[in-house]
């Protein structure tokens, strides 16, 4: 799982580039991209384990979640 955070122009030159990079077409990962355009990728290890929103059953856990982590860092 990974969150990736980019400026407006870091995005405008990535989609100005106009094709897959030959290393993002080799592995078929979009980052590539952007270490082929010389941008920095900085990246952070987490923790194991997440929560996904993929059925509307889903929401309820997540905000059972996001609430009793909004109450161990208040």
């Amino acid at each position: 799982v990974c969150i990736y955070a980019f400026t407006r122009e870091e995005l405008t030159a990535f989609r100005e580039f106009g094709r897959k990079s030959e290393l993002e077409h080799a592995e078929d990962i979009e980052i590539l991209r952007f270490l082929e355009l010389g941008k920095t990728i900085r990246m952070v290890e987490t923790q194991p384990g997440s929560l996904a929103v993929d059925v509307p059953e889903d929401v309820a856990k997540v905000e059972a979640a996001l609430r009793k982590a909004d109450k161990v860092t208040t």
